[in-house]
């Protein structure tokens, strides 16, 4: 048995293409693709970007680092004794000659909301409320045969600049009657309000996305809530933390991403200190809270921490607890930006600047398919027969 480490960020895990294996952390590339005996690792050193499932990947054992995203067109990775593939596009799917109706699970997650707009009228300003994290749904040991209908819940669309309210994401759909819906966009008004959008439904509910900031006061800015994270396999999604606002541009902060399935809320922003971002069900990966400029990512499905002012807020990351490596996403912190990585997180708000300019929301992220199952075949045969005739 070897260690296999990937570097490098974006590459291709076939059978044999060597480019992004390392047999250290952090190593240089070139060594042989893993076995079906080797243990496989994404960290910290193994960068960002995509990576290309292609035929013939295999491992013993695999743990994730949420921060790359697999692609795995129409082919599927074996871990051990099992096969997994993650089903983003497309509406059918072929059921694989070594299906084993006994031994399956199939996890939906619904497209996160998307935030509303920040708006301005006056005196009256409310900034950008989170979007609510996708809804999950498991399906047990499902019996099927030739081609099964599907459907993938897009992400809720951004809400207009202003006062506005964001898209709710899609529902994904599996063999028509199972699902798990989308999460709900946030809802800003003139009165002035600003409301984070509800999680979707299914075995367990999304987060609820934070509140943008609300105000009255000449000249402050108004902070944007976080998004609700993903329900997923461990549990409810974590709630969006709520925005902060001031007369100071340095002083307006963005609430954090609720984690993903089974962990915490994200922090809301207090007076120059963004809020941190949610936990997943192990009580770790929440970006930290800063008092300047962009958030912090989160790690192992964590959302990411809000942002201070305009700055970029952190990313939220996909959750490891299918197999140690997939799972449901944590939801993006407020501030700029939109998550790509993640499974149905809602979307994080956006900040006010001071003066009052208006500015549009984010979009969340489309949900998914995570198919396992452990590899079905034919009865034994033993070829050591014995006739005894009377």
């Amino acid at each position: 048995m070897a260690a296999r480490f990937w570097v490098l960020g974006t590459g291709t895990w076939d059978a044999s293409t060597t480019t992004n294996w390392s047999d250290t952390s952090g190593g240089s590339g070139g060594f042989s693709a893993p076995t079906s005996a080797d243990t496989v690792t994404f960290d910290a050193n193994s960068g960002t970007g995509t990576v290309t499932i292609g035929t013939g990947a295999v491992c013993l054992t695999i743990t994730g680092n949420g921060n790359l995203t697999f692609d795995f067109g129409s082919n599927f990775l074996t871990v051990g004794s099992q096969k997994v593939t993650i089903l983003t596009t497309g509406t059918s799917f072929t059921t694989p000659a070594d299906w084993n109706n006994a031994s399956n699970n199939i996890y939906l997650i619904g497209g996160g909301g998307g935030s509303s707009g920040r708006g301005s009228l006056g005196n009256n300003r409310a900034g950008g409320a989170g979007g609510g994290g996708g809804g999950f749904t498991l399906l047990t040991n499902q019996t099927i045969s030739g081609a099964v209908s599907y459907a993938i819940g897009a992400g809720g669309t951004a809400g207009a600049s202003g006062f506005s309210t964001g898209g709710t994401g899609g529902s994904t759909t599996w063999n028509t009657i199972n699902i798990a819906t989308g999460g709900l966009g946030g809802v800003s008004t003139s009165v002035p309000t600003s409301t984070g959008g509800l999680g979707g439904t299914g075995t367990y509910t999304g987060g609820t996305g934070g509140k943008g900031s609300e105000t009255t006061v000449a000249g402050s800015g108004s902070g944007g809530g976080g998004g609700g994270g993903a329900a997923g396999l461990n549990g409810n999604g974590g709630n969006g933390g709520n925005g902060f606002g001031s007369t100071s541009t340095s002083q307006n902060a963005n609430g954090g991403g609720g984690g993903n399935g089974g962990g915490s809320a994200g922090g809301n922003a207090s007076s120059g200190l963004s809020g941190t971002g949610g936990n997943n069900s192990l009580g770790s990966g929440g970006g930290t809270a800063v008092t300047t400029g962009a958030g912090i990512a989160g790690t192992n499905g964590g959302g990411g921490s809000g942002s201070i002012g305009t700055a970029a807020g952190g990313v939220g990351s996909m959750g490891i607890e299918i197999l140690g490596a997939f799972g449901s996403g944590g939801a993006r912190g407020g501030g700029t930006g939109t998550s790509t990585i993640t499974y149905g997180s809602g979307a994080g708000g956006r900040f006010g600047v001071v003066g009052g300019t208006a500015a549009p929301g984010n979009a969340g992220t489309q949900g998914a398919i995570i198919i396992v199952y452990t590899v079905g075949g034919a009865p034994a045969v033993n070829s050591n027969f014995f006739f005894l005739f009377g």
